[in-house]
């Protein structure tokens, strides 16, 4: 099952898991904002939600939580330069740094994602650049809980 970040609401272009930002030297145009789409579309071509995505550790009751991580600490930026929401408003009041729970209770499944582009979830990013050197940066990494996916099954 291939479970994927796009870059568009399309979802055809997948996301290489390195976003290029360029900032102004003194900062002025602080924050930027996009948005990413992660969903299961390639076995689901008909999308009917015919696979269901869980939280390894706990399938079910854990929630499948993503988060920004710093391979490079103390080098470029750090993870608390960039936020992530679930909504463009929600940028403005979560915690830069902090994870965030993209899955939801479902009554059958509990915490969980289903396939098909219909259920896309879009991640709205914010980065608020902290460094005012020129460079290319690729130390951060969007990661996601470990997961476990299965087919929906036809009872429910």
């Amino acid at each position: 099952m291939a479970w994927k970040w796009y870059t568009d609401s399309g979802l055809t272009t997948e996301f290489s898991g390195i976003k290029q930002l360029v900032h102004l030297a003194d900062l002025s145009d602080n924050p930027q904002d996009f948005i990413l789409y992660y969903a299961e579309i390639e076995e689901d071509v008909g999308d009917n939600g015919i696979l269901v995505q869980q939280a390894y550790s706990n399938p079910g009751t854990d929630p499948i939580n993503t988060s920004i991580v710093d391979d490079a600490p103390s080098s470029g930026h750090a993870a608390d330069e960039v936020t992530l929401a679930l909504t463009a408003a929600e940028l403005d009041t979560n915690t830069a740094g902090a994870s965030l729970t993209i899955s939801s209770v479902d009554s059958d499944y509990g915490e969980s994602l289903f396939s098909g582009a219909s259920n896309v979830v879009e991640v709205h990013v914010r980065v608020e650049n902290a460094v005012t050197a020129v460079s290319d940066s690729t130390e951060l990494k969007l990661h996601i809980v470990d997961v476990v996916d299965s087919e929906v099954s036809s009872g429910s």
